[in-house]
């Protein structure tokens, strides 16, 4: 069993610069309204923590950052592998010399993926709306910058 969560929007900057904001670790705090306290190893291999903010919610997650391709991808994996296991990935894609896109994409797969659909029937929605929240914070953010 498998879902795949997906939001994307274009942003007229370059990839570095979109890069540079989802990398920038510390700073989560100050613009992420989803992603909070995030600390860690930040390094491919590396174990991080960090609170998901959902539903009015606060969740806290451990994951191991997985790819950190720049310009173009990264990805960190939580959760237990056939259990219940999620994959987040921020993809940036250069469109043209001045815009690019960035997809976030979060896949959860496993035998509970049912039952955790069935408690909180609201997770995929708000998680979608929540990415969507993020993805327009880097745009705004990022197109201040490139001007």
């Amino acid at each position: 069993m498998r879902k795949i969560i997906e939001s994307s929007i274009i942003i007229k900057t370059s990839q570095d610069v979109v890069w540079e904001k989802i990398t920038k670790f510390k700073d989560y705090n100050s613009w992420n309204p989803q992603i909070k306290d995030i600390k860690g190893d930040f390094k491919v291999g590396g174990t991080i923590y960090f609170s998901v903010i959902s539903q009015d919610k606060q969740m806290s997650v451990k994951a191991v950052l997985k790819k950190m391709d720049r310009p173009g991808l990264l990805c960190w994996q939580s959760g237990v592998r056939h259990i219940f296991h999620v994959s987040h990935e921020f993809i940036v894609t250069q469109l043209s010399e001045d815009s690019v896109r960035l997809i976030q994409k979060e896949t959860y797969s496993g035998v509970a993926l049912p039952f955790v659909e069935r408690l909180n029937p609201e997770l995929l929605k708000t998680t979608e709306d929540g990415f969507s929240k993020v993805n327009l914070k880097v745009k705004q953010d990022c197109e201040i910058m490139s001007i």
